[in-house]
């Protein structure tokens, strides 16, 4: 059972407590351990949180982020250890305006804001904080930022706004967690402040999402992960720590959008895989070392996070085909991708995500002025390939060059198969015409190729007369029909499907 105790759930172990709790939730906290979650069942729906009477004060600290160039996301206000230093929230990369998977901000000068006790029926009483400066953000890797505020830690808890601590040690699977955060979308306008979401953490893996290439990404499956909620903190329940970092979901995508934008997926010795309704965060447990006296010094002896120094790729992002010659002869595509930022550089080309992290397997040193562009192959088996690149100032392999921890990654899907999904069409009738819209589904079906007539001089067998539109949406006159619609499909990596014919009627 449950017992409330200013404001927090003390949780008492009983025989009737296990038996009702067990289907309800996933674990059960030991003696004397406060429920920060107050009774929530872990996987139901989020709920929204009051603060008005304060008995929330403890998450004050979480707040909606909106710095420019960025996107609007939740961020939390860290514990640094040190009142006279900065005040700095932590949230995503993406939240800053990061978006090249090899990109990173450091120091660089902000302008928007944080704003605080982001609750429900506290609408008067937000506290808006301006971001000074980005000290750190990226999306090689993880999906992390650091933003440093005009405040100190002071100023903020004597505002009241009391920082939260950052866990020094992963959490393992199968503890309970709360992600908190302000969604934005899907939710009415004024409805998007703080909810709480409850459920466990789950296992921990390497994740590909468009060309973006993320490490040690933890899954839960929490309700109610929607836009906005970037950058929200993943809470052990019983501790309040902050054990992560909410960053992507799968939740809302298409069944054949997989490893794409909005619909990350897992790597796994056998490819990819893709989890229904799961939502992924990275772990806080490096990020403690680099706060020096309170100042965030990314070149601390002790802070291990990747500094972005690394080399840079020019490259095209997207699936690739290989193409048949006259011959029946198959031609594979290569990466064409150019190394800058070193004189040098050592890179391998894997299927294997992880491989990156281990110089095994390495190239010799090459040389930047003689070899600018790497030309190799994708390869011949179907699937995702990864370039791995690391670079230095010394025509010499050595400890200071770009570490393989920290290798600047790209990736490819190598795809020859034709889709085999029927497009969809969504068809309207009205009293003079009939509206008929083609859906796109990415990248399973990303182009389009088509042509009309009337059924018993349209083949849609016979490639003549089918054009690009410019446009998916089809308008029929009445007096016009029966006529018939062909659709051939073609996915990212331009493999194009058979035939499809619609009767229009």
């Amino acid at each position: 059972m449950l017992l409330r105790i200013n404001g927090r759930y003390l949780i008492l172990s009983s025989l009737f407590s296990t038996i009702f709790l067990s289907p309800l939730t996933t674990a059960v906290a030991s003696n004397n351990q406060y429920d920060w979650g107050e009774g929530l069942i872990n996987f139901s729906d989020s709920t929204l949180v009051n603060n008005q009477q304060g008995e929330h004060n403890h998450w004050r600290a979480i707040a909606r982020v909106s710095v420019s160039g960025g996107m609007t996301c939740t961020g939390t206000f860290i514990d640094t250890g040190s009142d006279n230093g900065p005040a700095y929230v932590l949230t995503n990369g993406h939240c800053t305006g990061v978006w090249n998977e090899n990109e990173f901000q450091v120091n660089k000068k902000a302008s928007g804001s944080v704003t605080f006790n982001y609750f429900i029926d506290t609408k008067e009483q937000q506290q808006a904080y301006s971001a000074k400066t980005i000290k750190w953000a990226t999306m090689r890797g993880h999906d992390l930022a650091v933003i440093e505020l005009n405040a100190t830690v002071g100023e903020l808890k004597q505002a009241g706004i009391t920082p939260m601590k950052l866990a020094t040690k992963v959490l393992p699977e199968n503890n309970d967690i709360l992600i908190i955060g302000a969604p934005t979308d899907g939710e009415p306008y004024d409805q998007s402040y703080m909810r709480i979401a409850a459920c466990i953490q789950e296992s921990t893996h390497n994740v590909i999402e468009a060309h973006w290439n993320w490490f040690s990404a933890q899954r839960n499956k929490c309700h109610d992960i929607k836009g906005g909620s970037s950058g929200s903190p993943v809470i052990n329940r019983y501790t309040n720590e902050v054990v992560g970092v909410l960053n992507t979901t799968t939740a809302g995508s298409s069944d054949y959008a997989v490893c794409f934008s909005g619909a990350p997926c897992e790597l796994t010795e056998n490819g990819v895989e893709k989890q229904k309704d799961s939502n992924y965060a990275f772990p806080v447990t490096q990020l403690s070392a680099c706060f020096v006296n309170g100042i965030f010094d990314l070149n601390a002896s002790s802070c291990t996070l990747d500094k972005g120094n690394g080399v840079t790729l020019d490259y095209q992002y997207g699936d690739a085909k290989s193409e048949v010659d006259d011959q029946g002869i198959a031609h594979y595509p290569s990466w064409e991708a150019s190394v800058k930022g070193y004189d040098y550089y050592r890179y391998k080309v894997t299927s294997s995500h992880a491989a990156c992290l281990d110089i095994y397997n390495y190239s010799g040193v090459v040389t930047t002025e003689l070899q600018p562009i790497i030309q190799d192959t994708l390869g011949t088996q179907e699937g995702y390939r990864f370039l791995c690149v690391i670079g230095g100032s010394t025509p010499e392999y050595s400890e200071h060059w770009q570490s393989p921890q920290h290798a600047t990654i790209a990736h490819k899907k190598l795809d020859s198969t034709p889709p085999t999904v029927r497009p969809p069409l969504h068809i309207e009738s009205g009293e003079d015409s009939v509206f008929a819209q083609l859906g796109y589904l990415p990248p399973e079906i990303s182009l389009f190729k088509v042509k009309q007539g009337q059924p018993d001089k349209t083949d849609c067998n016979n490639m003549e007369g089918y054009r690009i539109p410019f446009w998916t949406n089809f308008f029929f006159k009445r007096e016009e029909l029966p006529q018939v619609l062909c659709v051939i499909a073609a996915d990212q990596a331009g493999n194009e499907s058979a035939p499809w014919k619609f009767d229009i009627k």
